[in-house]
């Protein structure tokens, strides 16, 4: 089973999905999907409705939606909130959060923040398939 599909929002630039599809991920956007202009809140349910897990830069906005989703117990289907930087930074920073989540979490109605991952990979843990140059581009040590 592979990892679950993302949904890039429209604050995510567009550019990142054909980099992550090149990965091997299953990736859309909004532009592909035909979702540009939709409210936040459309944009999770057009993501729980296709099965996909979004993806934003919109912190603040999509962490309301997220504990207000949790406070009516209504379900999506997961949001990745990412910091804004370089789309290289970006593109591996989403795809070692995608293999961090990997087929056998359950990502619905969950939140999962680049920090996150982060803390996990400062206290000495590691994903395969990425080496040292991967980690520092995405923790900022270097800017390939």
């Amino acid at each position: 089973m592979a990892v679950p599909a993302a949904y890039l929002d429209e604050c995510i630039d567009p550019r990142l999905g054909s980099k992550l599809v090149r990965r091997g991920f299953r990736v859309t956007t909004a532009s592909a999907e035909g979702t540009l202009g939709f409210s936040d809140q459309m944009q999770i349910d057009y993501a729980w409705a296709h099965d996909l897990l979004i993806v934003s830069h919109d912190q603040q906005d999509f962490w309301r939606w997220h504990a207000t989703y949790r406070r009516q117990s209504k379900p999506h289907n997961g949001i990745i909130l990412l910091p804004f930087g370089p789309l290289t930074q970006a593109e591996i920073r989403v795809a070692l959060l995608l293999d961090w989540i990997g087929p056998e979490a359950e990502h619905r109605s969950r939140l999962f923040r680049w920090t996150e991952l982060q803390r996990w990979f400062i206290h000495g843990n590691r994903l395969s398939g990425y080496d040292q140059t991967d980690l520092d581009l995405a923790l900022g040590r270097s800017t390939r």
